[in-house]
């Protein structure tokens, strides 16, 4: 299987509005006994997201990380990978406290697995002033006219 090619022709569903599409062809395509549980609950947190189905794809994301912790164990770099997602998608539905410890994670792991940092670093680093700043203007710590918090 082309995992690529299937990755890009689902994007391609998902940017045309066709949601269900690429859900049905998920299913179709990715629901061969060959192809990983961790790819296929990828490819259901990406339609069930772009179909606004936030709470379904932050459940879906959650099984994510279980998996790839089992799969990788606890500090591995996928497992940060998705708990950034699952931070994002907290974000999204305004459950920014949530976020901040999957966050936090997150940093831990990167930091530990790239010394220097690198772009994941900078990458996390603007994820998590935007939380902050969202957080900030949600319960009014930040007025609408304010600059936002930095990253610095």
């Amino acid at each position: 299987m082309d995992i690529k090619g299937t990755m890009a022709s689902l994007n391609k569903l998902m940017e045309e509005g066709l949601i269900d599409e690429a859900m049905a062809q998920c299913d179709k395509i990715l629901g061969g006994e060959n192809v990983p549980d961790g790819l296929q609950i990828l490819a259901l947190v990406r339609a069930q997201h772009a179909k606004g189905d936030l709470a379904g794809a932050e459940q879906s994301c959650r099984k994510e990380v279980e998996l790839l912790e089992k799969m990788f164990g606890r500090d591995h770099p996928h497992v940060a990978m998705d708990l950034h997602n699952l931070s994002m998608l907290l974000g999204e539905e305004g459950k920014h406290e949530e976020a901040i410890p999957y966050s936090q994670r997150e940093l831990d792991i990167v930091t530990a697995n790239t010394p220097e940092g690198g772009t994941h670093l900078t990458g996390f680093k603007n994820a998590l002033t935007k939380t902050f700043n969202d957080y900030a203007r949600k319960n009014k710590l930040l007025k609408e006219n304010e600059d936002s918090l930095s990253g610095e």
